[in-house]
């Protein structure tokens, strides 16, 4: 039987750890089709004017605005109309005084034209228009440049692409970008007493939860889980399924086997091959993490709780994850502030991570705990709409006090 961690460090302490030695992973260069969720390497500059030349904002009439000046319900101005101007096409027709030309919404304003007057605010008549309101110049019209100027930086290196972002890539004339390689993960659950979804459940089985929660996560943070595996508690088995992994794959994670029992021998394993930077975290749920460094690649151990498990692959591969991508890491949990419906034991010097449910009451938020123990109970987890971080300065909280929730979804509705 093992003893217990000769001292626990402080969260920071350990992200601290693993984070110093880490650097982004090497570049490649992909479709910008392809580029949602990725991490640019470079600034991206832009090819050309968006737009790229003045255009129409709607469909109605090119005129020079000049000559709608004056013009109202009871005294119009007559316009004739020169010609028709559709989108994707040169005009090849000029706008003088007393013209106008139907044009389509994206369509190149023609030259001599400033202005597209709506069709409400005219009335035609056959070959001409009666104009019923004055017109400003370049009233609805997209001016060349006015949204991306050539020569631009429109996005900064180790910036995480979005729908949005990909939609200004190409409108400033690019195809392909370069960002950084997806980092790809191991998944290892270890435990004797684990068996695949879908197989007969007998006596002492239980289903190994934590290799598809995990991937989940790897995957919501734009990494990809290509190595997952099930091993049971078996030196050699386990010693072979890192080899592997170590060959194959950017971040070692295990799940089980990191505390302090008999057949916790994940510590044994990451030393044959490297070195221990972590030994157990003062927090909870979560104590019983390890990280380590095997060929320069990041090993972690986690609980086999999984609620643990969980929670200490947020705290601290997904960090990894993101410094791998080459991103400064961040949480991208949405905050919400609460007030506490009753208090949340802790103690000084270990940071607690706490489920809470959100209600709101009379236009207020409150934040009511789930469970204040079970790490194994994944149901306080579905349960909660967020996390509460009760920091180690503090020996707990008390109902009624203000605090911030970490809301597990972007697009939280509160029950009332």
């Amino acid at each position: 039987m093992k003893k217990g961690f000769k001292k626990l460090i402080p969260v920071s302490e350990a992200i601290n750890a693993v984070l110093s030695e880490l650097k982004p992973l090497k570049s490649e260069i992909i479709h910008v089709k392809e580029g949602l969720n990725r991490v640019i390497v470079n600034d991206i500059v832009a090819r050309y004017d968006v737009p790229m030349f003045d255009r129409s904002a709607m469909d109605g009439y090119a005129i020079r605005s000049e000559d709608s000046f004056g013009a109202s319900v009871t005294d119009p101005v007559y316009l004739k109309i020169t010609g028709r101007i559709e989108i994707g096409t040169i005009p090849d027709i000029e706008i003088k005084t007393g013209d106008a030309a139907q044009i389509m919404t994206g369509a190149a304003l023609p030259k001599g034209a400033d202005a597209v007057i709506k069709v409400e605010d005219t009335r035609e008549h056959g070959h001409s228009i009666e104009v019923i309101k004055p017109y400003p110049p370049r009233k609805n019209v997209s001016i060349r440049g006015e949204d991306v100027r050539r020569g631009d930086v429109i996005l900064k290196q180790g910036h995480l692409l979005h729908p949005q972002d990909i939609g200004i890539i190409i409108a400033s004339g690019h195809d392909q970008i370069s960002v950084i390689r997806k980092p790809k993960v191991s998944i290892i659950s270890t435990g004797s007493e684990l068996i695949d979804p879908g197989e007969i459940l007998e006596p002492g089985k239980i289903f190994d939860v934590n290799n598809a929660t995990l991937s989940s996560l790897v995957s919501q943070f734009h990494s990809i889980p290509s190595f997952t595996r099930r091993v049971k508690d078996d030196r050699d088995e386990l010693l072979q399924a890192l080899e592997k992994a170590i060959e194959q794959t950017d971040v070692i994670v295990f799940s089980g086997g990191s505390s302090v029992g008999e057949y916790d021998i994940i510590d044994e394993i990451i030393l044959q091959k490297g070195k221990l930077l972590v030994q157990g975290v003062a927090m909870r749920p979560g104590a019983p993490t390890l990280i380590g460094i095997i060929n320069n690649k990041p090993v972690f151990g986690l609980p086999g709780s999984p609620v643990a498990a969980m929670i200490s692959f947020d705290v601290f591969v997904r960090p990894t994850l993101q410094t791998l991508l080459g991103m400064t890491p961040y949480d991208p949990k949405p905050i919400i502030k609460a007030k506490l419906k009753r208090s949340i034991p802790s103690e000084v010097g270990r940071r607690d991570f706490a489920r809470v449910r959100i209600v709101k009451e009379n236009n207020e938020f409150f934040a009511e705990l789930v469970r204040v123990r079970g790490s194994g109970i994944i149901s306080t987890l579905v349960k909660a709409d967020g996390i509460i971080e009760v920091s180690e300065e503090r020996e707990g909280l008390s109902k009624g006090d203000s605090v911030d929730v970490k809301l597990f979804s972007q697009h939280y509705f509160p029950s009332s």
